[in-house]
């Protein structure tokens, strides 16, 4: 559970519920970044059979790292600006709700990302997209969706394409864009549907690749990505592999989820069904077992 902000203020809610429902429960609060890894991989080595993450993206990675390739499972109690990972899998954002899914939800198969840098549980990329990431965090001013749209601005204004060649599951391919995601779900950037047809269960990428176009034609397309509209432009391309090395001339940063990596060369591949979680009955991932109040 990440220790700030609107998750703490949540934290006497949560608490409320749980003891209504009469289920037992320990609650451990992060206080550093990578602790979240330490007590989930601790949980599962303990046998823990449900972990929940309360918090944003970057707190269920974290968990979804400590997790990753035991028998436990992720539940998710979303709290963060984005939650890209519960909206794609049908969680509800709302806390009463997602914690309705630890008594109703099942127990499904999700596939992550692996890359040279750390486990990914959205997205890994480079190009325009790492730059908005960067130059978000870089704000000391602005905040939250201010924040990002500052990123957008200033990473518009150094906009450059980049060559690169392309590894995936096909084969080598050499191309110019200004940004490629690699994505594993559906959804990035705080709802933004980047890669509407990428499934959570099929052991594929759906790589976006947006290509070489004027500054303010993308300034036009952008918006589109919160429907989905984006995908019909003909600067965009979408392949689907299973792995993806991009190598450039000049060094890129890299995005990994929400984290700003250093210029490594993006190296990812689907790790399909490794990570076990909670869903509702209606979410797009097909069961493999059953939920919480029926588990030992």
């Amino acid at each position: 559970m990440a220790g700030k902000g609107r998750t703490r203020r949540a934290l006497r809610q949560a608490e409320t519920l749980i003891r209504d429902a009469g289920l037992s429960v320990t609650m451990q609060l992060t206080t550093r970044p990578g602790h979240a890894t330490e007590l989930a991989r601790r949980a599962a080595e303990s046998g823990v059979g449900i972990v929940v993450a309360m918090g944003g993206d970057g707190t269920v990675r974290e968990v979804a790292t400590g997790l990753f390739g035991s028998e436990s499972t992720l539940a998710l109690i979303p709290m963060g600006s984005g939650d890209d990972f519960a909206r794609s899998l049908g969680i509800p954002r709302t806390l009463p709700e997602s914690f309705e899914l630890l008594q109703s939800g099942v127990v499904s198969a999700c596939d992550v990302g692996e890359d040279s840098s750390g486990l990914f549980i959205c997205l890994s990329g480079v190009g325009f997209a790492a730059e908005v990431a960067y130059e978000a965090v870089r704000s000391r001013v602005f905040r939250g969706s201010a924040g990002y749209f500052m990123g957008v601005f200033k990473a518009l204004m150094g906009l450059r394409p980049f060559s690169m060649r392309l590894h995936v599951d096909d084969g080598p391919r050499e191309m110019d864009a200004l940004f490629a995601l690699v994505q594993n779900t559906p959804y990035c950037g705080g709802g933004q549907w980047m890669a509407p047809a990428a499934k959570l269960d099929d052991g594929l990428f759906d790589i976006v690749i947006v290509k070489p176009v004027s500054r303010m034609e993308l300034v036009r397309t952008l918006p589109k990505v919160y429907s989905g509209k984006h995908i019909d432009h003909p600067a965009i391309e979408v392949i689907r592999s299973s792995t993806a090395r991009i190598e450039t001339d000049a060094p890129l940063r890299k995005l990994l989820d929400g984290d700003v990596m250093g210029s490594e060369a993006l190296d990812s591949r689907v790790r399909a069904g490794a990570l076990r979680v909670l869903t509702p009955q209606s979410s797009p991932l097909v069961p493999v077992g059953s939920s919480l109040t029926s588990s030992p």
